[in-house]
């Protein structure tokens, strides 16, 4: 939620670890690439955020950070279940997670 269009270089993800830190380039996959163009009108600026969860929050307030993506993945997890009940998917799913049961 916090990726930044600064983030992306040459179809590639620049991307920190939080575990030790260091920087991992990752190639975009093509999947993810029509979801990033979704959100391409909204771009405002080079910096910006992709996604528009976390606009209006201090992004150097962790504890903030962390209550409101713990919020808006939960809130995303129960409509992802809406959709597969709907669509008659009977799997495990959520933004993490995807059983093939």
């Amino acid at each position: 939620m916090k990726l930044k269009w600064s983030d992306f270089n040459d179809g590639r993800l620049l991307y920190r670890m939080n575990k030790n830190s260091k920087i991992v380039s990752l190639k975009i996959p093509d999947k993810a690439k029509v979801v990033i163009e979704v959100y391409q009108n909204e771009k405002s600026s080079n910096d910006g955020l992709i996604f528009p969860y976390l606009l209006n929050a201090d992004l150097n307030d962790s504890e903030q950070i962390s209550i409101r993506t713990q919020t808006i993945t939960r809130n995303l997890n129960r409509h992802l279940k809406k959709v597969a009940t709907k669509l008659e998917i009977n799997k495990n799913m959520s933004m993490y997670y995807f059983s093939p049961q």
